[in-house]
């Protein structure tokens, strides 16, 4: 019987996911900026251990900047910086590596159709998106393509550049809030009116990183998701302000949504990419 493992390693969260057909299996735990490469080796030794096999296909989805199985760059989970993913293989299974947004999309788009536009963002620790253009997938020069959180959104004081990452995403909530990312949403949940009024801050400025993907690229869909989007107010905050900074036309044109597999689409994309490359049909 043959199974495929997808692995969607976040900056707070470590999913497993292993498939068989219509079977499938599950693991979460919780990670952080301190989490290590032989943590997730551990983890996956011992998920194939409860599954009763080693997978025979693994697909590693990280956020960052991947080339190969070479971790180049990981801002929410530094350890992983200059890891070679290629050393956790398994006897008797292929490894592929891949960013997380980028195997998002590919799960997303199985049914967008030959001339579709339409992107993916995730918004969790960083944000992160990946985008089909006219039907191919922007990959970029290098493949990185897609480092939405790195866009310029803002100069303050003493000519200081925000970014989206440094404006909107749960890190940055988080440290304006001044209390770990893993509490946010108790605190929100408690209605602490300081935290409710930052999400709702970064909220409008995921806003303009919307408004910016759907001028920029005219798309006819656009999926939006991670856990910070979960949190109160802030998804309608973002909306709102994207709707007022897109011209009217292009954003009528773009269905916004949420990712349909929900929370194991990084997972199940990462699974459809290793399975891919294993038949050689990635490319």
């Amino acid at each position: 019987m043959s199974w495929t493992l997808g692995i969607d390693l976040g900056g707070t969260k470590l999913l497993l996911l292993a498939q068989h057909g219509a079977d499938q299996a599950t693991h979460t735990r919780s990670t952080g900026a301190g989490f290590r490469p032989q943590q997730l080796v551990t983890e996956v030794a011992a998920f194939a251990e409860r599954i009763g096999r080693t997978p025979d296909t693994i697909g590693l989805a990280i956020p960052g900047l991947v080339q190969g199985p070479a971790v180049v760059l990981c801002d929410g989970l530094p350890e992983f910086n200059g890891w070679d993913a290629g050393t956790m293989a398994m006897d008797g299974s292929s490894l592929y590596v891949i960013n997380d947004v980028d195997a998002a999309l590919l799960e997303e788009a199985t049914d967008a159709g030959d001339r579709a536009t339409m992107g993916v963002i995730l918004v969790g620790t960083g944000i992160g998106a990946a985008f089909m253009l006219d039907g191919r997938p922007a990959r970029g020069a290098n493949g990185w393509a897609g480092e939405l959180g790195y866009l310029p959104v803002s100069i303050g004081p003493g000519d200081v550049v925000r970014t989206l990452d440094s404006v909107a995403s749960g890190a940055a909530i988080a440290l304006a809030c001044g209390v770990d990312a893993s509490v946010v949403a108790k605190h929100a949940a408690r209605g602490d009116p300081d935290v409710l009024r930052e999400i709702r801050k970064a909220g409008r400025a995921f806003g303009l990183g919307i408004a910016a993907v759907v001028n920029l690229f005219n798309p006819s869909a656009l999926v939006i998701d991670g856990g910070v989007l979960r949190l109160p107010g802030y998804q309608d905050a973002a909306l709102a302000f994207a709707r007022e900074h897109t011209i009217p036309p292009l954003w009528r044109a773009c269905s916004v949504r949420g990712a349909r597999a929900g929370e194991l689409v990084v997972a199940l994309g990462a699974i459809r990419a290793a399975e891919a490359h294993a038949s050689g049909a990635d490319g």
